[in-house]
């Protein structure tokens, strides 16, 4: 995704995607780690966990070792960008906000689940890529960041769809408060709006996104909550990367 904004913008995001890289994994990890431990994981992905933690530790010490090398190549600004979605992951997942002597993670607050994740996500690949190349954060990146926040939005939905008989009811994604059908709806409504917003303000490049967006929108409708295995975890998953591939190819 950063690379789709470096497409857009165009400028080459090599090394600050190597970075986001390596900070999604160490912050995915994270995660999995707190669920580890509060034995919040399903029980096959605890199991698999409990079996493999100290490869995972080893490629995390690996990984944590580049990471702060890479810290050091960017100036101040284009860190502080980083600053606050950090801050989001760190609480996404850190029991610290208390409320009537119950704490809560931004994770466990009603409806806020996919809100929190549209933001980290579309946040670090649209403003730190474009910040660490001098590029101004004008009303341009931030429209963009707002289609992102939409792209990341719609393919996020398949993953609550698939996660709908297993996530607390209390959580209250958008399969949970709407039902599969108007979730779709409303992901299908978005595509037109990313849609209508690339075509008016990034002509130029529309195609690119309009891909994506598309094909997100195919995964969405046949979304369902027996999926199989890899559906959203590998093909989902990988829809920017496909749509950073046929971005490649199109200029």
């Amino acid at each position: 995704m950063a690379q789709i904004t470096g497409l857009y913008f165009d400028f080459s995001p090599g090394k600050s995607s190597l970075f986001l890289a390596l900070a999604t994994i160490l912050s995915y990890n994270f995660i999995r780690y707190v669920k580890y431990k509060n034995k919040d994981l399903q029980n096959h992905l605890y199991a698999w966990f409990s079996l493999n933690k100290t490869i995972l530790l080893w490629i995390n010490v690996l990984v944590g070792i580049a990471f702060v090398y890479l810290v050091f190549q960017f100036n101040i600004q284009a860190l502080l960008v980083l600053i606050p979605f950090g801050v989001a992951t760190l609480l996404y997942m850190l029991p610290v906000l208390k409320w009537k002597g119950t704490t809560y993670s931004f994770r466990k607050i009603p409806g806020f689940k996919i809100f929190c994740i549209a933001i980290s996500w579309s946040g670090v690949v649209v403003f730190f890529p474009i910040q660490v190349h001098g590029m101004e954060l004008g009303s341009l990146a931030i429209l963009f960041f707002r289609l992102q926040f939409l792209f990341v939005f719609l393919l996020t939905l398949p993953f609550d769809i698939r996660d709908v008989n297993f996530d607390d009811n209390g959580l209250k994604t958008i399969p949970q408060w709407l039902g599969l059908n108007y979730s779709k709806i409303l992901g299908f409504s978005i595509t037109l709006i990313i849609a209508f917003l690339q075509l008016h303000y990034f002509y130029k490049t529309a195609v690119i996104m309009l891909f994506g967006t598309i094909l997100a929108s195919l995964f969405l409708f046949f979304s369902k909550p027996n999926q199989s295995k890899y559906y959203a975890s590998f093909w989902v998953e990988a829809v920017p990367i496909f749509t950073y591939l046929f971005g490649v190819l199109f200029l």
